[in-house]
């Protein structure tokens, strides 16, 4: 027997239907947003669409991807070589 969750509206939704949606509506609005880049707990904080090259890239410049509040995470010394990254995996007007 599988259980249900009821939606919002009173809909019924099998569970994995319900959590599909809640990541979906986050990947678009985050899709939306563009790139976000701020500096928090003296790092560079960098909010950036999906992109299949961006992972690796960040990962060689010394990057952390922070799961819980959905940043990568930079060393502050290295924000050019960041920025210049960014340029080349989203372009140039990749929403910098």
């Amino acid at each position: 027997m599988i259980h249900k969750r009821r939606g919002r509206k009173g809909d019924e939704l099998a569970p994995d239907t319900f959590f599909t949606r809640h990541w979906e509506k986050k990947r678009q609005k985050q899709n939306a947003e563009g790139i976000q880049i701020r500096q928090a707990q003296g790092r560079m904080q960098v909010v950036v669409p999906y992109h299949k090259d961006w992972p690796a890239k960040a990962r060689a410049l010394g990057g952390r991807w922070r799961r819980r509040s959905a940043v990568w995470s930079f060393p502050i010394a290295s924000r050019h070589i960041v920025v210049e990254a960014l340029v080349q995996v989203f372009g140039p007007h990749g929403g910098l």
